[in-house]
């Protein structure tokens, strides 16, 4: 017979489990949090990293990984490309815009912008720092190796200004 107040433990030295069913052990429920709180950071971080945006690169570029299935329709390095859209995403370190095409079917897509890049804001001259995540832009580049350096952004609706 059991003494009173002597707690049971499982074989195989699996003390942290408790037995009782219906109640909860001492300790357990602090442990359940922990585990909790660790599973939404892990969680948290997953995203963080697979929704980064792109960073500038030891070469200059940025690392902005191309979509599946862009090779066989990208541009030629000759022949500028034309895009119609909104910036959805700048990121101003890597100097770089993410513009959803007005298609249905469009994807996104990545735009360089270097100190060659001509924009226009309302038919006056501006610059990188014009630009604003909601404009609608009229964009034109070219494809070099892989990435797809802006040529003209012409702001033809800007966003929230």
């Amino acid at each position: 017979m059991r003494r009173r107040g002597a707690s049971r433990r499982p074989p195989d030295g699996l003390s942290c489990l408790p037995l009782t069913l219906g109640r909860k052990a001492k300790g357990h429920g602090t442990r359940r949090l922990v585990l909790g709180v660790a599973l939404v950071i892990t969680a948290g971080t997953l995203v963080l990293l697979l929704n980064r945006p792109a960073l500038p690169t030891e070469h200059g570029k940025t690392g902005v990984p191309r979509q599946a299935g862009t090779a066989a329709a990208a541009p030629s390095e000759k022949d500028p490309s034309e895009l119609h859209g909104t910036i959805r995403f700048i990121n101003r370190l890597a100097r770089a815009v993410r513009v959803s095409g007005d298609h249905v079917a469009a994807r996104d897509t990545m735009l360089q912008i270097t100190d060659d890049t001509r924009i226009l804001v309302r038919d006056r001259h501006g610059s990188f720092e014009d630009l604003r995540e909601g404009d609608r832009i009229r964009a034109s580049y070219q494809n070099r190796s892989g990435m797809n350096i802006a040529r003209a952004i012409d702001v033809a609706i800007p966003g929230s200004r």
